[in-house]
């Protein structure tokens, strides 16, 4: 008589859990520091006048 052992699926382990836990937490992270760069250096913001500069890199600025 042959016997079969069947085996079972588990549930994940708390190892597992945590893991994928730790990495969503470091990719919503990641994200929100590479928005907030993105909108600090690539989006004109009231931060950001456009400051003209003559071909010698020598700012013309103004007081108002």
């Amino acid at each position: 008589m042959e016997r079969k052992d069947q085996t079972a699926i588990l549930p994940p382990s708390k190892a597992d859990v945590s893991n994928r836990s730790q990495v969503i937490f470091i990719g919503v992270g990641f994200a929100i520091i590479v928005g907030g760069l993105w909108l600090l250096y690539d989006v004109d913001g009231p931060y950001h006048p456009d400051i003209p500069v003559t071909e010698t890199q020598v700012s013309d600025t103004a007081d108002s």
